[in-house]
């Protein structure tokens, strides 16, 4: 191999690493930002394509220097979007509070809403008059939530216990039971 072909696979590597991974680093982040959907898949390709962007404008950089300076680069490069990852964990994702009615613990504070069950806290809720107390609402939520199809149907009221990003609060329990769910599919 002529050195004059080693030397453009060399430069193809280190251009596919300064580039890949400020964009292996900054696409993930849009789940910070937006909900599940299409809009956190546009957003991670426009983060992904920052990252691209920001990635050559390195190599570039970077291009003429040494190996040993273009390993510092992809270390700093690692190390920087690791630390803003972070940072954006401990800043910008909330920290959630149990839902009493399907036990997730995905209850925004500020809108009074489960962002699982989209049911409304109860402080919310008795703002309405609709129930006359905490555990009617509750039992009522409940009975809508983990509702049965047919009279064989089995509710597992603990499982999954992640989803859609969201943790079910060990320690939380649902004041129905599987029989109260049977009577009231045979009540409908």
């Amino acid at each position: 191999m002529t050195e004059t072909k080693k030397n453009t696979n060399k430069e193809t590597i280190w251009l596919s690493i300064l580039t890949v991974l400020p964009v292996a680093l900054l696409w993930p982040t849009s789940e910070y930002f937006t909900e599940p959907g299409l809009n956190r898949t546009l957003l991670s390709g426009l983060f992904g394509g920052l990252g691209g962007l920001i990635g050559y404008g390195i190599y570039s950089f970077v291009r003429t220097k040494t190996d040993k300076t273009k390993i510092l680069t992809a270390t700093g490069i690692l190390v920087v979007g690791i630390g803003f990852i972070l940072t954006l964990d401990n800043f910008v994702k909330q920290d959630f509070q149990t839902c009493e009615v399907c036990g997730y613990k995905a209850v925004d504070i500020n809108k009074s809403e489960c962002n699982y069950c989209a049911s409304q806290t109860w402080g919310k809720e008795k703002s309405f008059g609709l129930y006359d107390n905490k555990e009617e609402w509750l039992r009522d939520q409940q009975l809508f939530w983990f509702g049965l199809d047919e009279i064989s149907e089995k509710a597992n009221f603990y499982e999954p216990t992640v989803d859609e990003g969201f943790k079910k609060d060990k320690n939380w329990k649902p004041i129905i039971t599987q029989e109260d769910l049977i009577n009231d599919l045979e009540n409908e």
